[in-house]
C-alpha cells in the first residue's frame, strides 16, 4: 500500500483486537511457559507485540523489526495473530527459516497461546504446518517402493493392503540375489537396505492408519535419495484420479491448512512463490484467503528467493533428462529413438560450447550482449517441447505409476525450457554466469535473480482478491491495491518482518516501506558475564598460517588454518566436557573438526555432526538431551539451534563465514555501486562483509539463549586481531567485530578460555556431583 493511502480496517462491524486484551493474553502465555505467577512479557517483546498488532489492524500496513535473541519473537507474533483469528476470523501465515523454528512454534509455543486465547475469547485458533507436497509420503510411491524392494531382495510379491504390503516386502529376510546385500535399489539408486526397509514400513503404517506424517517426523535415517522413492511433487501427483487418493497424505495436510487460522510455513515455499509467481501459499485457492503474513528470521528471505529462482542449463542436465525420457517412453518407437539421439547430440554440443576455454574451478560472468549458450537455446527449447508432447499420453495413462513418472519428467523438461528462456533474457536484476567444477567436468550456464524486492512486493505482500462460488469478490473494493500484471484486482496484506540480525537496508531489500525498528535485548548481563575468544597466534604460527603477498601483507591459508583450528577446538571442547556447538565455514572443515573431536573425546563425551545420516532436527534434539554432547555443523545450524543452560557453554565459529566472490553477490554489489554512487571497495564491504557479519552475529547468538546462560564464544580467526600481520583492513574488521559487540569481555588466550570453561563445568550440578 502506498505511504499516502489512507489506512483501512478489514471490517468495522467486527470488534477488532483490543491492545489491552492482547497484552493480557501475552502475559497469561508468559506465565504458563515460565511457571511464574507474576511473570510479565519482556519490554522488547511487549513493544514488538504492540507493533505487530498495529500492523494487523490495517491491510497493507507493514512493520520491520530487529529483535535480538531472548526478546521472544515467537510469542510476540503468535499472540496478536491468534487474537485476530479469535475476534475477526482473520488468517495469518507465519514463515520461518528452518524446520527447527517451525517445530518450536507448532509443538512448544502455539498450544500455550491457543490455551490463553481460548480462555479469553472462547475460541481456540487452529494451527497447521504448510510444507511442500514432496515432504509427505505418497501412497502409490510407497506401494511401488515396497514392490521394488521385494523384487530386489528376492522376497515374495507384496499384498495390495498397504500395511501388509510393507511388512511382507520389507520384513522378510532376503533370498536369492538379495541375500547378504547391504544396499538395495528401489528406483532412485543404491541405498542402505535396512534403512530403506525401516522407512518403507514406517511410511506404509502411517498411511494405512490415516496419520498425516512428513519426512521430518521420521525418527530414523533418511537421505534425500531414500525419500525421493516415496514422494512426489505437486505437479507429479495425479490428483483425485489416483486409486489410493483416500490415503493421500499431502491432500490431508492441505485440508488441515485450509481449516487453520494460523498457517506456519518456511521461507522456501514463500521464496518459490516470490520467484515464480506461482500461488504456493498466498492466493492459493486450496489454502484459502490470507490476511496477514509474518516472516521470522527475515534476514534470510532474500537469499532464499535468489536460490529458489536460480536455474542451470548444461549438457549434463539435458543428458539426465534424456535418460529419464528413455525410461518412460517406448525406446523401440522411431520417434522416441530420434528424440533421445537428438538429445544426446545437443547435450554433447552443450558440453563443448558452454564455457569453452574456462579453466576448472573457475566462474565467469556473462557479459551484456553475449549468449552463454552460443545459439543452442532454441535447440534445447525445441527438444523440450518435443519431449513434453510425447509424454502427453503417458501423463494420462491408466497406470498411476506410469503417470507419476511421466509427470516427473514433464516437470523437469518444462523447468529446463524455462531456464533456457531466462538465460536468454538480458534483464536488469538478473545475474548470468558460467562455471566449471574443479574436477574439469563440462561447464554449466547459470542464472539467478539478484534484486528481489519487486518479486516480494508483487507476489507476497499483495494477493489476488478471492472470489466466492458465484464470482463475487470477498474483499471490499476499498481494500484493493494496484491491479497485478495480469490485470486482476489485488489486495494488500499486513506484513511483519522480524529478525535478530537485520541490516539497515533490510526494508529496501525486502520490498517494504518504512524503517527498521529496534527492540532491546533482555540478555545484556548474560553477554557481559560471557567471554569472546579470538586467539592470538605466535610468530611461528603466523608463518605456518599465512603467506606473504606481493603488497607485503600476509594472506591466511585455509588448509593450514583448518589444522590450527582443529587443535584449538579439541582443547576447548575437552575443557567444556563436550557441551559445545562447533560451526564451520565450510562442510570440508566441519567434517575435519568432527573427525578430530571423535578422536579426542575418548568416550568422555558424544560427538554429533550434521553428516551422521540423521536429520538436522534429530541431531539437535539428541544434542539438547545429552548435556555432554558436542554438535558440529555449518551454516544450517547458525539459526534455530539453541540449548539453554549447560548443554552449550561453548560456541565455536572457526572463521569469518564470508562467501567467496560469486556472480550473484557481484551483481548485487554492482547495483549498489550504480545506485548509491559507491566505489567498488565500499560496495564490496556493503554486500560481502555485512552478509558475513550477519552470519557471525547469528552464530554467536547460539550461546546466550536465556538470562542465566554464560560461556565462551570462540571465533578462531586471527584476522580479527588488529595486531596480526594478516589482519583484515580496519573498516572490514570493524564490521565483523560489530557483530560481536555485545561480548565486552574478550580473550586472546586459548588457555585462559579453557580455564573459564573448566570453572563453569566444575560449578555445574554435574561437576559438583563428579567432585
Amino acid at each position: 500500500m502506498p505511504d499516502d493511502q489512507a489506512p483501512v480496517t478489514w471490517d468495522p462491524s467486527t470488534p477488532g483486537v483490543d491492545a489491552d486484551a492482547m497484552l493480557n493474553t501475552l502475559t497469561a502465555t508468559v506465565r504458563t511457559i515460565t511457571g511464574l505467577p507474576d511473570a510479565q512479557g519482556r519490554p522488547g517483546q511487549v513493544s514488538l507485540a504492540q507493533d505487530v498488532l498495529a500492523a494487523l489492524a490495517e491491510p497493507g500496513r507493514q512493520t520491520c523489526g530487529r529483535a535480538p535473541v531472548g526478546v521472544g519473537k515467537s510469542l510476540a507474533l503468535l499472540v496478536p495473530a491468534m487474537q485476530a483469528a479469535a475476534l475477526d476470523r482473520r488468517r495469518t501465515v507465519i514463515s520461518t527459516e528452518s524446520r527447527s523454528l517451525q517445530n518450536q512454534i507448532i509443538v512448544k509455543d502455539a498450544p500455550v497461546v491457543a490455551d490463553a486465547v481460548e480462555a479469553a475469547t472462547g475460541y481456540r485458533p487452529a494451527v497447521a504446518v504448510h510444507k511442500g507436497w514432496a515432504n509427505y509420503p505418497c501412497a502409490v510411491r510407497v506401494k511401488d517402493a515396497a514392490a521394488a524392494f521385494a523384487a530386489a531382495t528376492g522376497s515374495p510379491a507384496p499384498s495390495n493392503d498397504l500395511t501388509e504390503l510393507a511388512r511382507t516386502a520389507a520384513g522378510r529376510p532376503a533370498r536369492g540375489r538379495g541375500r547378504g546385500a547391504t544396499t538395495v535399489d528401489v528406483g532412485t539408486g543404491p541405498v542402505d537396505r535396512k534403512a530403506m526397509r525401516d522407512l518403507i514400513v514406517w511410511a506404509a503404517d502411517a498411511l494405512a492408519q490415516r496419520e498425516v506424517v512428513s519426512r521430518s517426523d521420521y525418527p530414523g535415517v533418511c537421505t534425500d535419495q531414500m525419500w525421493s522413492a516415496l514422494s512426489v511433487t505437486a505437479t507429479e501427483c495425479v490428483g483425485d484420479g489416483c486409486p489410493l487418493f483416500d490415503l493421500c497424505a499431502p491432500v490431508a495436510a492441505r485440508e488441515q491448512v485450509a481449516a487453520a487460522d494460523v498457517v506456519v510455513t518456511n521461507h522456501a515455499l514463500l521464496a518459490i512463490q516470490a520467484a515464480t509467481s506461482a500461488p504456493v501459499v498466498i492466493g492459493n485457492a486450496k489454502v484459502g484467503p490470507i490476511h496477514h503474513v509474518m516472516v521470522d528470521e527475515a534476514h534470510a528471505l532474500a537469499d532464499t528467493v535468489r536460490s529458489q529462482g536460480s536455474g542451470t542449463v548444461s549438457g549434463r542436465r539435458l543428458r539426465s533428462l534424456v535418460r529419464s525420457a528413455a525410461a518412460v517412453l517406448d525406446e523401440t518407437s522411431p520417434p522416441v529413438a530420434n528424440l533421445t539421439a537428438d538429445g544426446e547430440h545437443i547435450a554433447a554440443v552443450l558440453d563443448e560450447t558452454v564455457g569453452a576455454g574456462l579453466a576448472p574451478g573457475k566462474v565467469a560472468a556473462v557479459e551484456t550482449g553475449t549468449d552463454p549458450l552460443d545459439g543452442l537455446g532454441e535447440a534445447v527449447r525445441s527438444w523440450c517441447e518435443r519431449l513434453t508432447g510425447m509424454l502427453g499420453r503417458a501423463t494420462r495413462s491408466a497406470d498411476v505409476t506410469a503417470q507419476v513418472h511421466a509427470r516427473r519428467v514433464t516437470t523437469r523438461a518444462e523447468a529446463l525450457r524455462d531456464d533456457v528462456a531466462t538465460l536468454g533474457d538480458e534483464l536488469a536484476g538478473i545475474a548470468r554466469w558460467v562455471e566449471r567444477a574443479g574436477d574439469g567436468s563440462p561447464a554449466e550456464a547459470k542464472v539467478s535473480p539478484v534484486e528481489v524486492a519487486a518479486l516480494l512486493a508483487g507476489n507476497l505482500w499483495t494477493a489476488p482478491v478471492p472470489t466466492g462460488e458465484s464470482g463475487e469478490p470477498l474483499v471490499a473494493e476499498r481494500w484493493h491495491s494496484e491491479p497485478g500484471a495480469d490485470g486482476r484486482p489485488r489486495y494488500a496484506l499486513s506484513v511483519v518482518c522480524v529478525s535478530g540480525t537485520l541490516g539497515a537496508t533490510a526494508t529496501r531489500e525486502l520490498g517494504l516501506h518504512g524503517r527498521v525498528n529496534d527492540y532491546p535485548s533482555p540478555f545484556a548481563a548474560a553477554y557481559a558475564n560471557s567471554r569472546l575468544l579470538v586467539p592470538k597466534p605466535t610468530p611461528a604460527q603466523i608463518e605456518m598460517l599465512s603467506v606473504e603477498t606481493a603488497r607485503g601483507r600476509r594472506r591466511m591459508l585455509i588448509d593450514a588454518h583448518r589444522t590450527w583450528a582443529s587443535d584449538m577446538i579439541c582443547q576447548l571442547v575437552d575443557a567444556a566436557g563436550g557441551r559445545a556447538l562447533v560451526l564451520a565455514a565450510t562442510a570440508a572443515s566441519g567434517r575435519a573438526y568432527a573427525e578430530a573431536l571423535s578422536g579426542s573425546a575418548r568416550g568422555r563425551y558424544r560427538v554429533l555432526s550434521q553428516w551422521d545420516g540423521a536429520s538436522v532436527e534429530q541431531q539437535v534434539a539428541t544434542w539438547r538431551a545429552e548435556e555432554s554432547a558436542v554438535l558440529v555443523g555449518t551454516r544450517s545450524l547458525m539459526t534455530g539451534t539453541d540449548a539453554p543452560g549447560m548443554t552449550n557453554v561453548l560456541t565455536v565459529l572457526d572463521r569469518v563465514p564470508r562467501a567467496p566472490a560469486n556472480p550473484v553477490d557481484d551483481a548485487r554489489r554492482d547495483l549498489i555501486m550504480e545506485r548509491a554512487q559507491m566505489n567498488r571497495w565500499s560496495a564490496d564491504t556493503e554486500i560481502y562483509a555485512r552478509d558475513a557479519a550477519l552470519r557471525i552475529e547469528q552464530a554467536a547468538g547460539r550461546l546466550i539463549r536465556s538470562a542465566s546462560d554464560t560461556g565462551v564464544v570462540a571465533v578462531l580467526d586471527p584476522r580479527l586481531l588488529k595486531s596480526t600481520p594478516m589482519a583484515y583492513p580496519e573498516s572490514t574488521r570493524k564490521v565483523y567485530l560489530g557483530a560481536l559487540a555485545e561480548f565486552t569481555n574478550r580473550l586472546t588466550s586459548v588457555e585462559a578460555a579453557c580455564e573459564v570453561l573448566a570453572a563453569l563445568v566444575a560449578a555445574s550440578p554435574a561437576g559438583r556431583r563428579a567432585a
